[in-house]
């Protein structure tokens, strides 16, 4: 809010450290997030609500989806 400078917290979920990447789906109402926890996670915007979560084995620091979404890197 810019007249009050109040803030609204969106989304909370990584463990630890930071989120390096995020990516939006190209038709979906969802994106992606990966970062210092070694994992990807993907939210949907709507509910604000982490649907999918997977270990990486190591730092995240970019993601994406392909470009008819069906599959991220």
């Amino acid at each position: 809010d810019l007249t009050s400078h109040s803030y609204a917290l969106v989304l909370q979920g990584h463990a630890y450290g930071d989120v390096w990447g995020l990516a939006t789906h190209p038709s979906e109402h969802q994106f992606v997030t990966c970062g210092d926890d070694g994992t990807v996670r993907m939210w949907d915007v709507p509910s604000r609500r982490m649907i999918m979560i997977r270990d990486l084995g190591a730092k995240g620091r970019s993601c994406t989806y392909h470009p008819d979404g069906s599959q991220i890197a």
